[in-house]
């Protein structure tokens, strides 16, 4: 059960941020097709594809906006994941992969989420991302 606060701090849905989601992974269509045997081959995604789809912003969408994210609904995130898949299945599977990091934080205490953010990993690149010990543990 959420609370009152929980509720009104979720993003809410707009019908113009789902088609903008969408248009952009429309955008993406001609260089997904181009990469998606590619990317099904070598089981990884082209560093091309991978960093378009940082670059528009699929890999922050649910980090909240104050720190660099889109703070997209779910419903709207999973509108740009179809229309991804249209073009490309890993591409669309890494992008719900690499953003659900933003989900996960999000429900985390504040403490967390404010040494995770402020580390600048608001839907960090996957060629830029690295493992590691927090300083606090």
């Amino acid at each position: 059960m959420s609370t009152m606060i929980e509720e009104l701090s979720r993003p809410r849905e707009s019908a113009v941020q789902r088609e903008q989601l969408v248009d952009a992974a429309r955008d993406l269509a001609p260089l997904l097709r181009e990469h998606a045997g590619e990317a099904e081959r070598a089981g990884r995604l082209p560093a091309a594809v991978a960093d378009a789809l940082h670059d528009a912003g699929f890999f922050g969408l649910h980090v909240p906006d104050a720190v660099g994210g889109a703070a997209v609904p779910l419903g709207t995130a999973v509108a740009g994941y179809e229309e991804l898949a249209r073009s490309s299945a890993a591409a669309a599977w890494c992008a719900v992969l690499l953003s659900s990091g933003g989900l996960i934080a999000s429900r985390m205490p504040t403490q967390a989420r404010e040494m995770l953010w402020a580390a600048g990993c608001a839907g960090a690149s996957p060629q830029a991302a690295q493992a590691g010990r927090c300083p606090a543990g």
